[in-house]
């Protein structure tokens, strides 16, 4: 349809100029796309030739700490429920994580083009003042009508929830009862994170780790996961079993009947509330649907324990606190240690959106500087359990044993222009000069030292990543002395077999490393890092060719003496 349409407008204008300017007003069309494209590569250009790009984070800083200022009566039980007493830090993480997060990137950078520079966003009035005190400028009209958009939109999405909800009950009324059995549920999972069964002892991914972890219930034998299509099947005697929901479904018709009777009252009370200026109602209706349904449940309905990783750090279901009422242990577990910012000239760390607002009760992380950083984020009151190395994602294949001796080196992939600029980080540090110049002087070092290199490609990611990224890609494939370790292949297998570990920083495989004993360092080829950056996890950082040159002397003498 979108080619018809700019078929149609293009025999109306014979001026290609001015066709080309109309296509670019109208959404949805190659143009526009085109033309948005350009506006934030030029907004994020026109930041950095200022030195201004630490204010977008600054932003998201500032919007992650500031109490939205909404007196606790506003806010309705129908909607929250048991998270009632945490209802505007909820507000506030979920505004960050539907609002706050590249959208809101995308419009700052589109406005750097303009003349007054006044940002077009959906945005609440209660972050006006934090924009202001960033020196950014928002057009106050056209935010407002935005915002008031925004919210018809996401309580017209609340309502389908619903009636979504109670299809799906109606629906499992026909199906078999549920076994009732405890059990322990992993949320946002994929393919890669459940075990390999033909070769679970190489398989390096959470249910795995859990499996192997000393802390884990071992009186519940059994794991419900979300990833679809996946058949039921038992290791070490625990059973796996897909389970599409973490909220099992309701039961009964009095169970129903109450349902459909909160339905009717929180419809009427968010359409109330949308006009007396009560948003938050309806921009949270459609998390109050499956909620309001656990709140329902009773207490040996839901998994004796929730696991979710550090990808979901921003926002925390509102239906988890109605099972941690009922007796559950909700836990966020970090299977990556790089989630942290640069250490600054002042000496300060600048913590990332979002982090500052989690309202996790626990967490899982690798060591004492994640837990610094974890208290740091939220205060000292949460339980912090420190497990070591967290695996994650296990490779579909594994390295053989046979390849010759090598240094393994572990990047992190360039994204093009635009996905780079959309994130508008403060520091240009994974950029292709900053990461080809890690490759090509550890390669340069390692191979004047006659050894070799397993750089193992983090993941394919095709045409996304950075065009000068890939060329010299292409260009290692063809060197001697450099293994190619594919993206499917694990990285624990890789580092198992490697004799030392060589990672930008701040990658977790250098912790990885150091856990199974290897010599493990950070190589930065800019010099911008400081080597006392707590982002480090205590792992030495190398910054100049002539230290890298040393190191490896140091390892290669170590290896022949060993060999």
């Amino acid at each position: 349809m979108i080619e018809i349409k700019e078929f149609m407008i293009r025999s109306i204008f014979k001026n290609s100029v001015k066709m080309n300017n109309f296509l670019c007003m109208i959404p949805g069309t190659v143009y526009w796309k085109r033309s948005r494209a350009r506006k934030m590569i030029r907004g994020y250009r026109k930041l950095r030739a200022e030195g201004s790009l630490h204010k977008i984070q600054d932003l998201k800083e500032s919007l992650t700490k500031t109490d939205l200022l909404i007196p606790q009566k506003k806010f309705s039980k129908l909607i929250f429920g048991s998270s009632l007493p945490s209802a505007e830090i909820v507000v506030r993480q979920y505004l960050l994580l539907n609002v706050g997060f590249l959208n809101l990137n995308n419009a700052i950078l589109i406005a750097q083009n303009k003349k007054n520079r006044k940002v077009i966003a959906a945005i609440p009035k209660q972050w006006h003042d934090s924009f202001a005190k960033n020196n950014l400028y928002l057009n106050g009209v056209a935010c407002a009508l935005l915002w008031h958009l925004t919210i018809f939109c996401f309580t017209l999405y609340g309502i389908l929830k619903i009636f979504q909800t109670l299809c799906e009950t109606f629906i499992s009324l026909k199906r078999k009862k549920l076994i009732k059995e405890k059990y322990v549920y992993f949320s946002n999972l994929s393919l890669s994170n459940l075990p390999n069964i033909k070769n679970f002892e190489q398989s390096f991914d959470i249910i795995s780790w859990y499996l192997q972890w000393t802390g884990r219930n071992k009186h519940i034998k059994n794991i419900h996961h979300d990833v679809n299509n996946t058949n039921e099947y038992s290791i070490k005697n625990v059973i796996l079993r897909f389970q599409p929901n973490p909220v099992p479904p309701l039961r009964g018709l009095s169970m129903i009947a109450r349902y459909l009777l909160w339905t009717l009252q929180v419809i009427f009370l968010v359409l109330f509330d949308m006009l007396r200026g009560r948003w938050w109602h309806g921009l949270l209706l459609n998390q109050s649907a499956l909620s309001n349904k656990a709140r329902l449940l009773s207490i040996e309905d839901f998994a004796s324990e929730y696991y979710f990783h550090n990808s979901s750090w921003l926002y925390r279901p509102l239906w988890t606190y109605e099972a941690e009422k009922g007796g559950s242990k909700i836990t966020m577990y970090f299977y990556s240690t790089n989630c942290q910012s640069f250490k600054r000239g002042d000496g300060d760390n600048p913590i990332f959106i979002g982090y500052n607002s989690m309202s996790w009760t626990n967490y899982l992380v690798w060591d004492s500087y994640q837990a610094d950083f974890i208290r740091k984020c939220v205060g000292s009151s949460v339980s912090i359990d420190i497990v070591g190395p967290i695996w994650f994602q296990s490779g579909t294949e594994n390295i053989s044993n046979d390849h010759v001796p090598f240094i393994a080196v572990f990047d992190v992939t360039p994204f093009r222009v635009l996905r780079y600029c959309q994130h508008a980080l403060a520091e240009e540090y994974y950029v292709p000069d900053v990461v080809n110049k890690f490759l090509e002087d550890i390669i340069d070092i390692v191979g004047a030292n006659n050894r070799n290199v397993g750089w193992k490609i983090k993941r394919n990611i095709g045409k996304s990543a950075h065009p000068r990224y890939r060329k010299l890609s292409d260009q290692l494939r063809e060197e001697s002395r450099v293994i190619v370790i594919g993206a499917d292949q694990s990285a624990r297998s890789v580092i198992e077999l490697a004799d030392a570990v060589i990672s930008m920083p701040f990658t977790s495989t250098a912790l990885i490393a150091r856990e199974l004993g290897k010599p493990s360092i950070y190589y930065d080829p800019s010099g911008l890092i400081f080597k006392d950056d707590p982002a480090a996890h205590g792992i030495p950082l190398i910054n100049s060719i002539v230290e890298l040159n040393s190191w490896i002397r140091k390892i290669s003498e170590i290896t022949y003496q060993i060999d």
